[in-house]
């Protein structure tokens, strides 16, 4: 932020920002479902360059997060909910609509930068799941294999401080902070494996990494 835009920051008060969000009528109002669809053209719009997709795009998407949310008992005009939803985002200032030049009587939507904030949190969020977990103690294992194979050879001082000091200190102890992210997003029931992991990893570095997988249910190992 530019020290021009931090002064200006500071004359505002709290009663102008407040008068200035309730006079443009700003808001936020994302259920579960239209959260998912918001992703799922996030998802979308990463396959393309210029980041804009179609009506017909947007409606693909609806329908596949539509058929995740839909109770059996509830029917009704998809093309008219699926325009319903794309009108909500853009009120909401989430989709930017333009007219599109080559389709008749069709729009081209691109997201916002405040929905591509939110879409990225919610992104970066899932991809510390308990799949990559299991693919994380499967590189720091591999790492640490390397290590004990590297330190049993004739080594200088300076080779065991690079291959394998420094491997065991960065490499594997980024891996392992990794790992530790990952414990945090993870449910409640996961808190006595990150405990269990832990204390493995204290006793017995080159056992620790192989029972590791051990304390995870099968569909949860790749």
């Amino acid at each position: 932020m530019s020290q021009a835009q931090e002064q200006n920051n500071d004359q505002l008060s709290v009663d102008e920002l407040v008068g200035w969000v309730k006079q443009h009528d700003f808001s936020l109002n994302l259920t579960s479902e239209r959260l998912s669809f918001l992703v799922a053209i996030a998802l979308l719009s990463q396959e393309r360059f210029d980041g804009e997709l179609g009506e017909g795009e947007l409606h693909d998407a609806f329908t596949i997060v539509e058929g995740q949310f839909q109770d059996a008992e509830v029917k009704g005009n998809k093309l008219f909910k699926a325009n319903n939803a794309i009108n909500d985002l853009v009120s909401q200032r989430l989709l930017n609509r333009f007219n599109a030049d080559d389709q008749e009587g069709n729009s081209i939507y691109r997201l916002s930068p405040l929905a591509m904030g939110i879409c990225e949190y919610y992104l970066r969020h899932r991809q510390f799941s308990k799949l990559k977990l299991s693919v994380q103690l499967v590189l720091v294992g591999k790492e640490l294999s390397q290590a004990v194979e590297t330190a049993q050879g004739e080594l200088s001082i300076d080779e065991w401080r690079r291959d394998v000091y420094g491997t065991l200190k960065y490499t594997v102890g980024e891996i392992f902070d990794q790992i530790d992210l990952n414990q945090r997003v993870m449910d409640e029931e996961q808190a006595e494996v990150k405990q269990q992991i832990a204390a493995l990893l204290n006793q017995d570095w080159r056992e620790a990494i192989s029972q590791c997988e051990g304390f995870y249910p099968p569909h949860q190992i790749p």
